[in-house]
């Protein structure tokens, strides 16, 4: 009986001490980061196939590649993209006789800042550039009075510039804690292993977390020796602490695996109110072919304003659970074709998702969003020798549902997968009629059901 005794006192107390190191419930949302600078190169390969009513089959192959450049500090927080990219596209119609085809090339430079006059509150300005090269060719089977139903060859080159710039304000800040994650995950894999004498307090905890920030702040010109002293100031600092039971080779596999994996998913935490104001302007060079007799060159300046208003919110719920928010209020005004279009439309998404982190290589989000919007639009067009002036109106809702699912099989290469349906609802109105022209209804209503699967491959270079 007495034997019996010991060992239920013996395997309560085991199961008390598990939990005793436990850092479920480390308070994730308090730590920010030391002054950090950190540089990424991605390259992404993405197929994606779709079901659409008008074009029954639908590939798509996009790459992009992206250098990213972020520092975070106390008093600023700024990001500079460069970016390159390339999309082809071929299509069959539900009939199998409409074939598409089209290649476009992009590329561009973006820089944000939000510069920290108090803890809270920030001024921001943004800018950019980017190019675009976009040639189409398409073949419809179209009616002909003398030879019936025959071939079409339709050939399109556009040819585009942008340039922007933005200003705003805000309240609030979100941080980064991604290195505070992969702290926990290093003392929990720890604890649980019997590496670790006792459980950091929170204190601890957070120091922890910024010597692991810090010490990948670092550059070094070989790969190899930025890993070893990055493990070994962490190894220090354990050490140090007396935090240790043992440093076996259990312990540094442990530890080499997490500092690998520990930090491949970003987490944040915090809210920010902001608005903003933009101006961009775009210019657009195209020529059209049809059976290879070519139509006059076009050119379309567009002159285009906004200004919103928008939150966002990030708060991790213990260390496997995300909730992301982010809803905004934006304005458009777009001065196009020589001012022969103008567009004030009115833009409300909403969105809300919840990510969830089963283990350091695996991350799966799942989202809803509404997006509603209203646009009024003024043109003028020609057909024949006669101008037209009308006004239209035209209302939105779209519905979408998403899960998006993120596997990294080594620190490098990521694959991951996305399905999204999508409930699209729209309503046309003319508002303002031309007086020589016959409208067969005033307006018109459309609702459409979409469906879509993508997957894509991510190599990162650094």
């Amino acid at each position: 009986m007495k034997t019996k005794l010991v060992f239920f006192i013996l395997l309560f107390s085991v199961v008390f001490a598990s939990f005793a190191q436990s850092y479920d419930n480390y308070p994730l949302k308090d730590y920010y980061t030391p002054d950090i600078q950190r540089r990424s190169l991605e390259f992404d390969i993405t197929g994606n196939f779709k079901a659409e009513k008008d074009d029954k089959h639908l590939l798509n192959l996009f790459q992009e590649s992206r250098f990213h450049s972020l520092i975070n500090t106390r008093k600023k927080i700024s990001n500079l993209f460069i970016s390159f990219s390339f999309r082809e596209k071929n299509a069959k119609g539900m009939e199998d006789y409409n074939k598409f085809q089209s290649f476009s090339a992009y590329t561009g430079i973006d820089y944000d800042e939000k510069r920290y006059v108090t803890p809270k509150f920030f001024f921001q300005y943004a800018g950019g550039i980017a190019g675009t090269a976009n040639p189409i060719k398409e073949t419809r089977i179209e009616h002909d009075a003398e030879k019936g139903y025959i071939d079409m060859d339709y050939k399109t080159k556009t040819y585009s510039f942008r340039g922007y710039a933005k200003l705003g304000a805000g309240i609030g800040r979100i941080e980064n804690i991604t290195d505070a994650r992969q702290a926990l995950y290093i003392l929990d894999a720890l604890s649980k292993n019997g590496r670790l004498k006792k459980q950091l307090s929170n204190d601890e905890v957070f120091t922890f977390s910024q010597l692991i920030s810090s010490v990948k702040n670092k550059r070094f010109l070989d790969a190899r020796l930025h890993r070893m002293d990055e493990i070994t100031q962490v190894d220090s600092f354990l050490v140090a602490g007396n935090y240790l039971e043992k440093n076996d080779a259990a312990y540094f596999t442990t530890l080499y695996d997490l500092w690998l994996y520990g930090d491949l998913f970003e987490r944040k935490s915090g809210q920010e109110y902001s608005v903003y104001s933009s101006y961009r302007h775009q210019y657009s060079y195209g020529k059209t072919s049809k059976n290879g007799i070519e139509n006059n060159p076009y050119r379309s300046p567009h002159n285009d304003f906004s200004t919103g208003v928008i939150y966002n919110f990030e708060k991790p719920i213990r260390l496997s659970w995300q909730h992301s928010f982010n809803t905004s209020l934006n304005y458009y005004y777009t001065n196009g074709f020589e001012g022969k279009t103008i567009n004030n439309s009115i833009d409300l998404p909403i969105k809300y998702s919840l990510g969830y982190y089963p283990n350091t290589r695996t991350h799966f989000q799942l989202s809803i969003e509404e997006r509603l919007g209203r646009l009024l639009q003024k043109r003028t067009f020609a057909v024949g020798d006669t101008e037209y002036k009308e006004k239209f109106e035209n209302l939105s809702a779209d519905t979408s549902l998403s899960l998006n699912t993120y596997y990294y099989v080594s620190p490098h290469l990521l694959l991951s997968a996305k399905a999204v349906a999508n409930l699209i609802f729209s309503k046309y109105k003319v508002i303002e009629k031309d007086p020589n022209r016959t409208y067969p209804d005033n307006s018109d209503s459309n609702s459409d059901w979409n469906t879509n699967i993508e997957f894509k491959v991510t190599y990162k270079l650094f």
